[in-house]
């Protein structure tokens, strides 16, 4: 899993930061006070289980922001996730 910090505001070169991670199965960004912004995202290369937590408040932004809305299906709340 990956924990990110709550100052995080931008992932760069996010296309290819997880192709090698094919074991991670969580993405943990529930300390985040608000959704990080990144021009291209591929978590093809992730277990098919994984999850990307995030902070129950920005949970109905988070699922149809520009770019993570096509993973929507692996998003959950904080206070739902069971990992």
């Amino acid at each position: 899993e990956i924990i990110f910090p709550k100052e995080l505001t931008e992932i760069s070169n996010a296309y290819s930061m997880f192709e090698s991670c094919r074991l991670l199965n969580k993405l943990d960004f529930s300390r985040c006070t608000s959704i990080p912004t990144t021009s291209a995202l591929n978590l093809t290369s992730l277990t098919p289980s994984y999850k990307i937590v995030v902070p129950d408040s920005l949970y109905n932004d988070w699922i149809i922001a520009n770019n993570w809305s096509t993973y929507a299906t692996h998003i959950v709340k904080a206070s739902e996730y069971i990992g």
